[in-house]
């Protein structure tokens, strides 16, 4: 029934985008969907034209496809990953309607999972903008057959689901952290940085797998007298990468081993599941989290000047939107839209990530 509410909840909102506002609302949401499409369509070529070339050169032909594989499934979920810390942060401890969702659920659960849902959701942007058109690339080219091409979509969205976990488990352990070691209005700014310091953890993992390895030893260009390179040194590359496991099912979907990318699916498929476990035991203590991070900022104080409510976040804003002088109507403008933009925490943990 709660979860039925939820839908509703939502489906309506959108509807209401739509409905409530002007063309421009349609227009956004259309001029979005073509830079989609067209970001989409990059990624496609761009692995189509990788693909086709690994295969003229009968030296990497088997190779060459595992180690684009690795890299961009590695930079997929990384991407899943930090966005789904940012969103997890707002989406279960600064959502503004929670109050009113536990007042009139029956079980706070409820909140919880639609949460958990909510997140990986909006955290799947990586997995349609390259994940997908990857795997269309590598069809087109290698002509997989349907079965191996069915457990490689899947073995990209189990992951892309993992992924998004492993950043709501993230958030989970961060507020367990803060809520044991804070109090007051500390507690929700040590929720962000053990946040951020995990996703530099991550970040840090993952940049050391794409650029701290010698791609000639990875495809042993050094032994004159191998004939074809192996997949061995890349393999051992990448396996303690959560990454390795779908990449693997794509590679054996690749070279028609239906039944050996099954097991790496399966690997994948047990791995999301622990993850989603793990969840399901840390929020049981999400109603108690929830109270703590709802009590607010506010602290009563004495006021010692006109500027004694000005708060970090209103010190960035007013600073990146006063620099240089409003000589134009468009410069009036663009300060403007910077200043709505940046005026909350999360967008500007957002624009820090995009930035980055």
């Amino acid at each position: 029934m709660a979860a039925k509410l939820f839908v509703q909840y939502y489906i309506k909102r959108i509807r209401r985008y739509f409905t409530d506002g002007s063309s421009a609302r349609a227009l956004t949401a259309a001029a979005m969907l073509v830079v989609f499409f067209l970001v989409g369509l990059g990624v496609f070529l761009f692995a189509f034209r990788g693909f086709e070339f690994s295969q003229k050169e009968q030296f990497i032909a088997e190779a060459a496809p595992l180690y684009i594989y690795e890299l961009f499934i590695l930079i997929i979920g990384f991407l899943i990953f930090a966005s789904s810390i940012i969103a997890g942060i707002f989406t279960f401890f600064r959502r503004q309607d929670s109050g009113r969702w536990i007042a009139v659920t029956p079980s706070y659960n409820s909140l919880a999972w639609t949460g958990f849902t909510k997140v990986i959701i909006g955290a799947s942007w990586p997995f349609i903008l390259i994940a997908l058109p990857i795997l269309l690339a590598a069809r087109s080219v290698f002509s997989i057959a349907l079965g191996g091409f069915t457990l490689s979509f899947f073995a990209l969205v189990s992951f892309s689901v993992f992924c998004a976990s492993l950043g709501i488990l993230v958030v989970f352990l961060s507020a367990y952290g803060s809520v044991k070691l804070g109090s007051g209005t500390n507690t929700f700014r040590l929720l962000v940085l053990f946040s951020l310091l995990f996703m530099l953890i991550g970040g840090y993992a993952t940049w050391d797998g794409l650029v701290n390895t010698n791609v000639g030893e990875l495809f042993q260009i050094e032994d004159i007298e191998l004939a074809v390179a192996t997949i061995d040194r890349i393999v051992d590359n990448f396996k303690y990468y959560p990454s390795h496991l779908p990449a693997l099912t794509m590679h054996s979907a690749q070279t028609g081993n239906t039944g050996v990318a099954f097991n790496y699916f399966t690997a994948n498929a047990l791995m999301l599941a622990g993850a989603i476990f793990a969840y399901y035991i840390l929020k049981r203590g999400f109603l108690r989290l929830w109270q703590v991070f709802s009590e607010g900022g506010f602290e009563a104080r004495k006021r010692i000047n006109a500027g004694g409510d000005k708060n970090i976040l209103y010190s960035i804003t007013t600073s990146i939107a006063g620099l240089g002088s409003i000589k134009t109507s468009s410069r009036a403008l663009f300060k403007k839209e910077l200043l709505e933009n940046l005026r909350t925490a999360k967008n500007i943990m957002w624009a820090g990530f995009l930035t980055f």
